[in-house]
């Protein structure tokens, strides 16, 4: 089952026997919680993967989630309530949307713009388990430049900043950043996002047991770290990450 945002609230459900009897039982069945944007990159690389079929969703509105039904299978079926859908015999797959750890997180935030009921900037201090520190910001207050998703790496061999690079260990001539030609996340959008790459890496995990990229674990500690930087923007101090 994979996850998107969303609580579900009402469905049209199929008789279980009925709609299995109905697809390839040499396939997984994936369920999709939620419909929004992300739902519909999910939808079409479950149905890109040759192993797979989508098999169920469950939204906020019917509405949307028979749009989303409507457009990559028909007969998948509509849930009421996400319990439901985990009971369904036809959906096998359970999935909810630096190698270091995160220690401890401060963060400052603040709101500019009266058209949002929640801080519109926030800026988080890192600290890691091994001393090194990073930070991670987001503001929704500045409309005059085009969306952007800037990574900056800097470390004592080199930097990378979005897709450029400097390093005189790899380039001993260089003068300036090198840059790749490579797509970058500079989009509000999200369907030049891995979809494909993770629902195929999932999947030959389950099928031929090979390495999983990004498990539930990894997205609970992610989750973890969020919600502490949140509560120091809040309390106005230091948190500590438990799972440290």
């Amino acid at each position: 089952m994979l996850g998107d945002a969303g609580i579900p609230t009402s469905s049209t459900i199929l008789p279980s026997g009925e709609y299995r009897m109905r697809h390839d039982k040499n396939r997984l069945g994936v369920g999709i919680r939620g419909a929004g944007q992300v739902a519909y990159e999910h939808a079409k690389a479950i149905e890109n993967n040759p192993h797979l079929y989508f098999a169920a969703v469950c939204s906020r509105t019917e509405e949307s989630a028979q749009k989303l039904a409507a457009q990559y299978n028909p007969e998948a079926k509509v849930y009421r309530h996400y319990e439901d859908m985990l009971a369904d015999a036809a959906v096998d797959i359970v999935r909810y949307l630096s190698g270091k750890e995160v220690e401890e997180v401060f963060a400052y935030r603040c709101k500019k713009r009266p058209d949002f009921d929640y801080d519109t900037t926030l800026v988080a201090s890192i600290k890691f388990r091994d001393g090194s520190i990073g930070k991670l910001s987001a503001s929704l207050d500045g409309l005059c430049f085009p969306y952007q998703f800037n990574i900056d790496l800097l470390v004592t061999e080199g930097a990378i900043r979005d897709n450029r690079i400097y390093s005189k260990i790899l380039f001993p001539e260089q003068t300036d950043f090198i840059t790749l030609s490579s797509d970058t996340p500079n989009s509000g959008a999200v369907d030049h996002h891995p979809f494909q790459q993770e629902i195929d890496n999932l999947t030959d995990h389950i099928l031929h047991d090979a390495p999983i990229l990004s498990d539930v674990a990894d997205a609970c500690n992610s989750m973890e770290i969020v919600l502490a930087i949140e509560e120091s923007a809040a309390t106005g101090k230091p948190i500590k990450i438990k799972s440290a």
